[in-house]
């Protein structure tokens, strides 16, 4: 089971992120250090500049 994790560069409160799941951040250079700090220089990452135009899914059941 792969996990993933989703971090939201937003003007929403902190709190309400957090009870989305997602992972609150104020800029792109916060978000970028806190991946590379926590995967290592050769993470895999997908930037979304609209994020609130994409619907994602997952394939795996459950």
């Amino acid at each position: 089971t792969k996990e993933a994790e989703v971090i939201l560069i937003s003007s929403l409160l902190p709190e309400k992120v957090c009870k989305l799941f997602f992972i609150p951040m104020e800029n792109i250079s916060q978000a970028l250090n806190y991946v590379k700090d926590k995967y290592g220089d050769n993470f895999q990452a997908y930037i979304l500049p609209s994020g609130n135009t994409v619907l994602p899914f997952s394939s795996i059941p459950g």
